[in-house]
């Protein structure tokens, strides 16, 4: 059985539903398209809008997806990154590519830069306070 749950689905639309399927891989937002949402125009010319571009660089970092563009609560912008990004490579990608996932530890790791961001990080410190061995 392949580890990939996408693959396996993949392989198995090519099987039975031939010629009837897409495969669409959508990524996050450019920072052009996050201002075009946000703004609702069109950026055609980069050096009228490009204040603007450098202005919305730090929310588009926060906000990189398109159901969040307006979204001015900031919990629930944490919570759709906790849920839909971080909650997915933790519960679902990272057990299928890797045995013996501590998914607590990286839920504290995660809980901490989130409170912390730009901390400075000292290994020593962060065993001790997780409770983690080093060998």
């Amino acid at each position: 059985m392949s580890t990939n749950k996408y693959v396996d689905l993949e392989k198995e639309a090519y099987s039975n539903l031939v010629g009837r399927h897409t495969f669409l891989r959508l990524e996050p937002l450019s920072l052009k398209e996050f201002l075009e949402l946000k703004k609702e125009k069109r950026v055609g010319n980069f050096e009228v809008w490009e204040e603007e571009l450098f202005l919305s660089f730090p929310e588009y970092l926060r906000k990189p997806f398109p159901e969040i563009v307006k979204e001015t609560n900031e919990r629930r912008i944490s919570e759709y990154l906790r849920e839909n990004v971080a909650g997915k490579i933790i519960y679902r990608d990272l057990p299928t590519k890797f045995k013996d996932v501590n998914e607590e530890l990286l839920i504290s790791l995660i809980d901490g830069f989130y409170q912390n961001p730009g901390m400075i990080l000292n290994l020593d410190d962060l065993s001790r306070n997780l409770k983690i061995c080093s060998t």
